[in-house]
């Protein structure tokens, strides 16, 4: 099967940004109410985002997991521009996935430290 670029991909950015978001501010806010409650506690940042990865993990891999299965159904459409298209974008919310479970994983620690030292934003 040879996989083509057709103007329906265009659209395909926007779909991901607007999955990629949803999911860094339901890990972003779930991090912040944790901190919010356990202020009195000092616990290593480590600690305080696996925390908030098992408060906020399931969901945020259901609704990955939910979106990549709709789009491989998609796939099974008639029109090849479709299929095309669901296959993109199948992939490509798998692979969003995997990097907000590490690389924004990682980054958000980092930011959590710059926070505890008082830095500014921007690094």
């Amino acid at each position: 099967m040879h996989m083509y670029f057709v103007s329906l991909h265009q659209v395909l950015p926007f779909i991901l940004v607007g999955i990629g978001v949803d999911v860094s501010q339901e890990k972003s806010v779930t991090v912040a109410h944790l901190l919010e409650f356990q202020r009195h506690k000092v616990a290593p940042h480590g600690k305080e985002n696996l925390k908030a990865l098992e408060k906020c993990g399931m969901t945020v891999t259901l609704t990955s997991l939910t979106n990549v299965v709709v789009f491989l159904f998609g796939a099974t459409f008639s029109y090849p521009a479709v299929q095309y298209f669901c296959i993109y974008a199948a992939m490509a919310i798998f692979f969003n996935y995997v990097l907000q479970c590490t690389l924004f994983t990682a980054f958000l620690v980092k930011d959590l430290q710059r926070q505890e030292k008082r830095l500014q934003d921007g690094m």
